[in-house]
């Protein structure tokens, strides 16, 4: 088996010297977790645990939820988002997107990555909130470890964003595409088959739906990203529906009690239609890759859109994803209809093509053989 695995990788990744190609990066394994994350998830825990206490010993039990109560742990709940935020440096968005999109003076641009890091800031206090006994409590019990928790936050980041990170490194604005994104539509591309809502609550209920299935490494792959994908769902929809305790503390403190869901223009919810973005991208066709024995070249013409998540896929559908967008025989349709809600067609994480805020197509440069074939005949037709 190692023997085959090896092969393979020569065959995907090694000696094609000639583009294009298709690459697709056969790898299972978590990336490993900064020690620094973990340390200030630690640290951030600490902090949060010994704020809680301070609490209950100025006011008591009885004095859980009141008023004052609240009041008097809202600064240290926003203290705890501005630490989160400051963490982020030691991720991939930090990294490749947050670190380098400097405002030089834009007040505008300035105030979008504040937002930005707040709203990931308060994504890992959700997590360390929950790890954790409820704010009320005298009993402080732990259901994951700090590693754990910065784990899942590292593996949600990385699916949420790298995308977004790769486009940018082409030359992307990040501002202008994530405001060019649009839920409703984004509902309607899922909503072609409902069922992916019931899909997505499955998932959210029992992300481990793959375990009974072979332990292809497209699988692997499948379900390691389904396992990011819901536990960012859940902070998204705690978020939407109020629930983080500690971000609501930290709204209180900021003078306001409403901003995480606000309107359309809201920047917080440009973040949370761009979660919604990346479910639809995943969960579009999660049935489909789940059962992917089942594919045919028909689905694929009829579902190009499928084609889109080579990792999903054996060799053996990446080679007929090719034929199909070479040939032509695919539904256009299809693919223009996910293009107008997406915005961004990424080949798992490689960008492609680009819709911009006035619907013109623009192509990213690639070496991606899928990519390649979908630019040469997709743009003639758009």
């Amino acid at each position: 088996m190692r023997a085959l695995i090896l092969l393979v990788l020569l065959i995907v990744l090694g000696f094609a010297k000639e583009p294009p190609t298709l690459r697709v990066e056969l790898k299972t394994e978590d990336s490993p977790t900064p020690t620094a994350l973990i340390q200030g998830v630690t640290k951030m825990r600490t902090n949060m645990v010994s704020n809680q206490l301070d609490a209950l010993t100025q006011f008591g039990v009885a004095g859980c939820e009141m008023r004052k109560y609240d009041e008097y742990l809202s600064n240290p709940a926003n203290d705890l988002v501005d630490f989160g935020a400051d963490l982020l440096q030691y991720t991939p968005l930090g990294q490749g997107l947050l670190q380098k999109l400097e405002p030089y003076g834009d007040e505008q641009k300035k105030e979008f990555l504040k937002i930005f890091k707040q709203f990931e800031g308060v994504h890992l206090l959700y997590l360390v909130e929950n790890s954790s006994s409820y704010y009320c409590s005298p009993v402080i019990k732990y259901k994951a470890t700090p590693q754990q928790i910065a784990q899942d936050f590292f593996d949600s980041i990385n699916f949420i964003y790298t995308p977004l990170i790769q486009a940018y490194k082409v030359g992307l604005d990040p501002i202008v595409y994530l405001r060019s994104l649009n839920s409703d539509t984004l509902w309607e591309l899922i909503c072609q088959d409902c069922n992916i809502n019931q899909t997505l609550q499955l998932y959210l209920n029992d992300p481990n739906l793959l375990g009974n299935k072979p332990t292809s490494v497209f699988l692997q792959h499948l379900e390691h990203d389904i396992k990011a994908m819901v536990s960012a769902n859940k902070f998204w929809q705690a978020l939407s529906n109020g629930k983080i305790v500690w971000a609501n503390l930290a709204l209180t403190a900021a003078g306001s009690t409403d901003e995480f869901i606000g309107t359309k223009d809201d920047p917080y919810t440009l973040f949370s239609t761009y979660y919604l973005a990346r479910t639809a991208f995943l969960l579009l066709h999660a049935n489909s890759y789940i059962n992917s024995q089942y594919i045919d070249t028909k689905e694929l013409q009829e579902h190009p859109a499928l084609c889109l998540n080579p990792r999903y896929l054996s060799l053996k559908h990446q080679q007929a994803c090719l034929q199909v967008f070479k040939a032509q025989t695919y539904n256009r349709a299809d693919l223009n209809r996910y293009l107008k809600a997406m915005r961004l067609v990424s080949i798992d994480t490689t960008p492609c093509l680009y819709l911009d805020s006035k619907d013109r197509l623009q192509t990213f440069k690639s070496s991606n053989a899928l990519c390649v074939a979908l630019q040469k005949n997709l743009t003639k037709a758009f």
